[in-house]
């Protein structure tokens, strides 16, 4: 698969923009790409966009393109800069995975005092969920040696498991 890849993107990406702009009140966002031997994949196009990693090529992008008043189009009317807030909530457990109430609670006052400074909510909350220690995957190994409790294990506490083709299907 990931070496057709950008066959089957080419092919979809082809047919979406083709349909999209020949409709552009009703634009297509999903299509079917099928090979000879009848296995099909859906290409999907959707809203979710990445940040632009190449500002002075979207630049000179949009000064080449011309709108339907012969000008180039602004590209101000489709991005912008801003800026993009992260926390690293790791700063509230201890080195063992633990939850840290205290340092939580410091935080905790600490932006809620800036939060009604500002009449806004306070953006930081918690959730109660049940997570495998940072020492589970090397644990479980020994601690239970049967197969059919591993597999019980995984279905339990499910982890990322990922298939690649190696070869294509004959």
């Amino acid at each position: 698969m990931a070496d057709l890849r950008p066959e089957i993107l080419e092919l979809g990406l082809g047919e979406v923009f083709r349909r999209s702009v020949a409709n552009p009140a009703n634009p297509t966002c999903t299509v079917k790409v099928q090979d000879e031997e009848a296995e099909v994949v859906s290409v999907q196009f959707t809203k979710a966009y990445a940040a632009i990693a190449d500002v002075d090529a979207a630049e000179v992008l949009f000064e080449s393109v011309m709108g339907g008043d012969g000008k180039p189009v602004d590209i101000n009317l489709f991005v912008q800069e801003t800026v993009v807030a992260s926390f690293n909530c790791e700063v509230f457990h201890d080195p063992d995975g633990r939850f840290n109430q205290a340092v939580y609670n410091r935080f905790r006052q600490a932006i809620e005092r800036v939060a009604a400074e500002l009449k806004v909510n306070c953006p930081l909350e918690t959730a109660k969920v049940v997570k495998p220690l940072p020492v589970f995957h090397e644990r479980r190994w020994s601690v239970f040696p049967d197969e059919t409790v591993q597999a019980k294990l995984t279905q339990v506490i499910p982890n990322t498991t990922r298939i690649v083709p190696v070869t294509r299907k004959k």
